[in-house]
């Protein structure tokens, strides 16, 4: 018999998967949808730079959010690795790999900012993330930058990274890697490092398509219009699957701002935040009469139209989500007190106390939050913290079958427009929110709605029904 040459026991199965392999830029995402492979791509990300004479130098870590997502990745790992580099041994109590000439990689968990704490002073020149969005927070890819660097400096400092479309840290992948540029174009940050978004797709893997074919005909097959965008083609702008998803709709509930009438009771919500972003709401509440645009919104409809959210913005003006400013509680009373002076020059309109997160009234051996906006001359009402009536209420708002919405949003309030349509529901508790997403305009509304519902003063409650 003839010479058939090497078994060959991995290659890229695209050329969106050899571009990502290829790729020099410090940061890449890769994936976007279901089936491209993405987690074999991490993998060998880290794998075809093992032999290379890189020895001990060549150290990579790679994350999941929980130690029992990371089982996919160790059999992967198993199946390929000690087939393609012989001598590779997986330590199971270490969770951990090591290769003959020393290159080492680990597996390793991580959610909250707090567990990158255990890396400080480590070394590790490849990083790894598998399924980005499952992060709520962008602090912990953050904090991933420290320890990307080597001493060595012939070898490659790589933070690589897969993901799908939805999930708690969506809003904040997408704004970091997908708005910024086209696909495939290179993202220039300030300091001048580049990342890029690299998409893939199922189509994209044809030995799976052959193999399974199968499973592309059920996601051919999903009846959800958003949902089968989202798992077939990448599409970061659905909100289906999300906890609003199914009653949302910019065109319905978004409208171009106006002057809110003299009659229409106004008041004030507020979710408290210093290191994350809090967030004020201004609320109205339709009588039935013509707005100054000549629609009559529905007696009882609330009006959304006025929005500061605290949270830190980059150098394009964008918010950095989930990024807080630290202000003190009376400098936000006395930034209240100026918005709504100016409401009052501009409308006449006279902003009511409305409802506040609870928090802001816990005290320990000082003046609470609370007290101190007081003491600036604003004041609020303890909200009701009831999740899952609210966000039902909230929905009921949004979308009334047969009517008109309850709800109606101005354009200029960008936060909750943001937020709002992407967050996920939690996994465990179906009729709630994913607490670890950024709700804090979600968290607001909510109070807002209840407070409507429920502790309105008799004086005012006949012009709000």
């Amino acid at each position: 018999m003839g010479d058939a040459g090497p078994k060959v026991i991995w290659q890229p199965n695209s050329r969106p998967q050899a571009l990502f392999l290829s790729c020099p830029f410090p940061e890449v995402l890769f994936g976007g949808a279901r089936g491209p492979g993405k987690t074999d791509s991490l993998l060998m990300s880290y794998l075809q730079h093992v032999g290379q004479g890189l020895g001990a130098d060549w150290k990579g870590i790679i994350f999941r959010q929980t130690y029992k997502q990371l089982e996919e990745i160790i059999a992967k790992s198993r199946r390929f690795f000690p087939a393609i580099i012989p001598g590779a041994q997986f330590r199971q109590g270490a969770m951990e790999w090591a290769f003959p000439e020393g290159e080492t990689l680990k597996l390793r968990h991580a959610r909250r900012p707090a567990d990158m704490e255990n890396y400080q002073g480590h070394e590790y020149p490849f990083v790894g993330f598998d399924e980005l969005c499952n992060l709520p927070s962008q602090d912990v890819y953050e904090k991933a930058k420290g320890f990307c660097r080597s001493a060595n400096p012939k070898v490659p400092k790589l933070i690589r990274c897969t993901a799908n479309p939805l999930g708690p840290g969506h809003l904040w992948v997408k704004r970091y890697f997908v708005d910024p540029a086209q696909p495939l174009t290179p993202i220039v940050s300030e300091s001048g490092e580049k990342r890029v978004f690299i998409p893939a797709t199922i189509y994209d893997n044809r030995h799976l398509v052959e193999a399974d074919p199968d499973y592309l005909r059920r996601l051919e097959s999903i009846t959800d219009d958003s949902l089968r965008a989202a798992w077939l083609h990448g599409d970061w702008d659905v909100v289906s699957g999300s906890f609003f998803g199914d009653v949302w709709s910019h065109g319905r509930n978004v409208v171009q701002p106006f002057p809110i009438p003299k009659s229409w009771y106004c008041y004030r919500s507020f979710d408290w935040g210093s290191s994350h972003p809090f967030c004020v709401l201004w609320l109205a509440v339709a009588d039935g009469t013509a707005a100054p645009n000549g629609v009559v919104y529905p007696r009882g409809a609330l009006v959304l139209f006025g929005e500061w959210y605290g949270a830190k913005k980059n150098s394009n003006g964008e918010t950095i989500p989930n990024e807080g400013l630290r202000m003190g509680s009376r400098q936000v009373a006395k930034g209240i007190r100026e918005r709504e002076a100016k409401m009052k020059a501009a409308m006449g309109l006279s902003i009511h106390p409305g409802p506040a997160d609870p928090a802001i009234y816990a005290s320990t051996d000082g003046p609470s939050v609370a007290d101190n906006m007081a003491a600036e001359g604003v004041s609020w009402v303890k909200a009701d913290n009831a999740r899952v009536t609210g966000w039902q209420q909230l929905r009921e708002r949004i979308w009334q079958e047969g009517e008109e919405p309850g709800l109606y949003v101005f354009s200029t309030c960008r936060e909750l427009i943001r937020t709002l349509p992407a967050a996920p529901r939690d996994e465990n508790i179906p009729d709630d929110i994913d607490t670890e997403f950024e709700d804090h305009a979600l968290d607001a509304l909510r109070y807002g709605v209840m407070f409507r519902k429920r502790t309105v003063t008799s004086v005012s409650y006949s012009a709000m029904r």
